[in-house]
């Protein structure tokens, strides 16, 4: 036959650990972005190269390489998400601390529980505004007005991000938080 031998892996979940991790369509820092996944994000990684490990995005089921660099295991519980359009992780609790990364509406976080001036300490990000967070379960009532807090925000092809996105992930994005 045209198949002489399968094999079929388990795959290993991890989680998105930076601010956004770029899905691409080959193992290659400047490979084409067919999607993004963001901070706490699952990915289940089948196979690793080079860096890179192919997976598929829990939430989508998106397909394609990521940056192993961008990616933790084991995957953490999340209890809290952005519940504004982007906001920064701090390296301490207090906005004149050095910048992590910035984090988009909607990625989920896993709380440490301290609290300090306002912020809140978060597993692999560090701390958060407490006043950008949401629990969970908290939705958005109106995908449109959520779509709205997007306007002007320049095109990126395949970009689920604050600091730009494509049609689908702009849909995606509203209606997730909805």
């Amino acid at each position: 036959g045209l198949v002489e031998s399968a094999r079929f892996v388990d795959p290993i979940p991890h989680q998105v650990s930076a601010g956004i991790a770029p899905l691409r369509k080959v193992p290659e820092p400047d490979g084409e972005q067919l999607s993004q996944a963001l901070h706490g994000d699952v990915i289940d990684i089948y196979e690793e190269r080079g860096g890179f490990g192919w997976g598929q995005m829990q939430s989508d089921g998106y397909v394609g390489w990521f940056d192993m660099a961008a990616l933790s295991a084991p995957v953490l519980s999340t209890t809290h998400k952005i519940k504004v359009l982007r906001t920064y992780a701090f390296s301490g609790p207090s906005a004149r601390a050095a910048p992590h990364f910035l984090l988009s509406l909607g990625a989920q976080v896993a709380l440490k529980g301290e609290c300090e001036n306002g912020f809140v300490a978060v597993e692999r990000a560090g701390w958060i505004y407490e006043s950008h967070l949401a629990p969970l379960s908290e939705m958005a009532i109106d995908p449109v007005g959520t779509a709205e807090q997007f306007l002007h925000a320049p095109y990126q092809w395949g970009g689920v991000e604050s600091l730009g996105l494509d049609c689908s992930g702009l849909i995606q994005t509203a209606f997730k938080a909805a």
